[in-house]
């Protein structure tokens, strides 16, 4: 086989083999991308559930506050106390609710950041190969005469040769 075949063949299977870990890593970003909005959807909506457990503790406290106004009023002390009892039961619930809202929102604020960067990651990444176009490179690649280089390499050692 000749020399200038086997280079060709070599340059051809190098930028075919590139090409190839292109698209794998392609795949692989556009997996982890997919994978990571999900994770992020996810934060965000049990964020989403804290937040209305959150309002509807506050909400209940503020009936039994309410209840026990009303049941004063009518002199039904026990009912009011009782009443009370369970305002605080639910204070305390939305406090707990509250602190891990407040120790939510900078995960979630850092997660969409991360992912804002992902996503541009992805899209820079898919600039440079739609860019790069391999294949048409590849087909605008004259071909080269490699019989006339191999008859050119061979004159060329037979001359070293006679030196």
């Amino acid at each position: 086989m000749a020399l200038g075949d086997r280079i060709n063949r070599l340059i051809r299977s190098n930028i075919t083999d590139w090409k190839h870990q292109r698209k794998d890593y392609q795949r692989e970003l556009e997996q982890t991308l997919t994978e990571f909005k999900q994770s992020v959807q996810n934060v965000i909506s049990s964020q989403e559930l804290l937040w209305r457990d959150y309002q509807n503790a506050q909400q209940q406290a503020n009936e039994l506050v309410e209840s026990a106004k009303l049941a004063l009023q009518q002199q039904n002390e026990p009912l009011a106390r009782e009443l009370l009892t369970r305002k605080q039961s639910y204070s305390k619930q939305a406090e707990e609710l509250k602190q891990r809202l407040d120790e939510l929102i900078p995960t979630v604020t850092l997660l969409e950041q991360q992912l804002t960067a992902l996503e541009s990651e992805r899209n820079l990444f898919k600039a440079s190969l739609a860019s790069a176009n391999l294949e048409q490179d590849l087909e605008a690649m004259p071909d080269l005469d490699f019989v006339e280089i191999d008859a050119e390499l061979d004159l060329l050692r037979s001359r070293l040769n006679r030196l």
